[in-house]
């Protein structure tokens, strides 16, 4: 018995180069109430951007003509961005916290939230940290692909829609940002989602 237990206290000696799942339910907790409150404010940044680019749509065509409604809209966005951006971040300082915990190689905690912050290094910065936190989730791979980009598209296509004002350049610019912004944040529940679960099921891979 007490061979087995020395055996085990090192994370990285587990069979078939696996990390223990060692109990810590402090950290599993926290790890949950993070993965809902950054779904939800994630979901509604996301809704706030179909809004706009609907709003913005029937604006160019004619449809309705905009005042205090595109403020509000901006508005929404933008306090929408930073909670669902603080809260996301809070996910994966929480997972981060856990795969500490059991031995794993993980980012700084700058790492994580700085990216975001940085132009250019925001392109790739955040990804990098997602990648590293979900890795060991194989099947996450093309998730995370999806997640970023359509992040990255979303923010492309409102850019060129705002260099065509009252074009059919800017509807297409906008329809295709609405459409990759939902693309990414389904993909960003299921990364959340099932990250979330392997932390209080499974083993995880080392390295």
């Amino acid at each position: 018995m007490n061979s087995s237990e020395n055996t085990s206290s090192d994370p990285a000696q587990g069979h078939d180069g696996a990390v223990p799942a060692q109990p810590h339910p402090e950290l599993a907790a926290t790890v949950l109430r993070a993965a809902g409150l950054a779904k939800a404010w994630t979901g509604a940044h996301t809704g706030a951007i179909v809004l706009s680019a609907l709003a913005l749509i029937a604006s160019t065509s004619g449809l309705v003509s905009l005042g205090a409604e595109a403020i509000v809209l901006d508005a929404l966005t933008l306090v929408t961005a930073v909670g669902g951006w603080i809260l996301l971040c809070a996910w994966m300082i929480a997972v981060r916290d856990v795969l500490a915990a059991r031995g794993a190689a993980v980012p700084e905690t700058w790492k994580i939230w700085v990216p975001w912050l940085i132009p250019i290094y925001a392109w790739f910065g955040p990804f990098l940290a997602m990648r590293a936190l979900t890795s060991h989730v194989e099947e996450l791979r093309q998730v995370r692909a999806r997640w970023w980009a359509g992040f990255v598209l979303s923010n492309v296509m409102w850019f060129q829609a705002s260099l065509f004002a009252s074009t059919a350049l800017a509807t297409m610019g906008l329809t295709f940002s609405a459409v990759a912004i939902v693309t990414s944040y389904l993909a960003l529940r299921t990364l959340i989602d099932r990250t979330t679960d392997s932390l209080s099921t499974g083993p995880l891979s080392a390295g």
